[in-house]
């Protein structure tokens, strides 16, 4: 993998997560679990995101199956 489809992966998936976040469909979702939806991301986060997402991806998934198949 080249050095810019890392990136450019990074960014999607950055794009994406920011996306999802200031929809109604998260808004709607953190009430329902008695939450505010005060999420946002700082420059910080988008950074880390961005840098370090093969690992935020392998959590979700590891989290996703031991969820989906308890």
């Amino acid at each position: 993998m080249s050095v810019v489809t890392y990136f450019f992966i990074g960014t999607v998936l950055m794009f994406c997560f920011e996306y999802y976040i200031n929809t109604d469909l998260y808004k709607r979702e953190m009430k329902r679990i008695g939450k505010k939806p005060v999420f946002k991301i700082e420059v910080k986060e988008r950074i880390l995101g961005f840098l370090l997402w093969p690992v935020f991806l392998g959590v979700f998934l590891y989290s996703f199956c031991k969820e989906y198949f308890k």
